[in-house]
């Protein structure tokens, strides 16, 4: 297993990296309520992206070009559903979420529609779904791995800032912001649809929903501040990708991104418990010591 694993040794690492930057966009994400929202931009981006690929072989007539055409129709379309969502869906309509489940079921039709007129993009679909972490190139290994360190950096700098700007989403259900704020929003958007694009072309919807939303739903509890909640993020986000991997080598016939999967949702149980006992043991040492002080009055 110590071979294959040195085989895909970038793939691990760069793999752990492109989690971390998920699952720290993901916490922005769930604390804006946005998750049905980003379930929703996320398959527009795999639709995008099987559209750039019909677009490689019906008019460039090359289906090996790279993946710049097919993350570039990924990133314009995504966008253009995140306006809708944000603009129009979210603004005009009280049900929400009916109305993004509901486009979320168009795009998937969409999306075989297109497969279905590109019979030779139909090979690309298990990937574009499940994604093979084991199938992807060392190129594309660096590439998600350079993105996914500017994206975590960026996150991390303006932690404080996003987290007030979620808050105040989550609270008022509307964000008034100044000139700075405004820049820094659409600088998170680009930038969280840029990534979700990205690695949904390298890594599988699957991988990029997972690292999204199950490190985050596991983790968040009182017991845990909202501060240390990137750094619990990026150490299960990156500890759950390992721990699939392996596991997903040391058998053999598993693939990678399911055991990626189930590995994020093992390693956040962990860490919740063990967050949840640290909890429970300062409030217990707390009530002790309000119970001695009114021993002592």
């Amino acid at each position: 297993m110590l071979e294959i694993f040195l085989i895909y040794k970038w793939t691990a690492l760069f793999g752990s990296i492109a989690a971390v930057a998920l699952a720290l966009v993901g916490s922005q994400l769930a604390a804006r309520n946005e998750a049905v929202q980003s379930l929703v931009v996320s398959q527009s981006a795999s639709f995008g992206v099987f559209f750039g690929l019909l677009i490689q072989q019906t008019v460039l007539h090359d289906l090996h070009l790279g993946t710049v055409i097919p993350i570039l129709f990924g990133f314009l379309i995504s966008l253009f559903v995140y306006w809708l969502c944000e603009c129009v869906i979210a603004k005009k309509w009280i049900a929400k979420n009916t109305h993004y489940l509901a486009l979320f079921s168009l795009l998937m039709a969409l999306t075989y529609l297109i497969i279905s007129l590109a019979p030779n993009v139909e090979s690309h679909m298990l990937a574009a779904f499940f994604g093979d972490l084991a199938l992807i190139s060392n190129t594309d290994s660096y590439s998600i791995g350079i993105i996914s360190i500017l994206v975590i950096a960026f996150v991390w700098r303006f932690w404080n800032s996003l987290s007030a700007m979620s808050f105040e989403k989550v609270t008022f259900d509307v964000l008034v912001l100044n000139s700075s704020q405004k820049k820094l929003q659409m600088s998170f958007i680009f930038v969280y649809l840029f990534l979700i694009t990205v690695s949904v072309q390298m890594m599988g919807l699957l991988f990029t929903l997972s690292c999204l939303f199950f490190p985050v739903i596991i983790l968040s509890q009182p017991s845990l501040r909202f501060k240390s909640l990137k750094l619990a993020l990026a150490v299960c986000s990156s500890l759950g990708c390992l721990l699939g991997l392996l596991f997903s080598f040391w058998h053999g016939n598993l693939p990678t991104v399911p055991c990626v999967s189930v590995g994020l949702v093992l390693i956040s149980s962990l860490l919740s418990i063990i967050f949840l006992q640290q909890g429970h043991k300062k409030i217990s040492s707390f009530k002790g010591l309000k119970y001695e002080e009114k021993i002592i009055k």
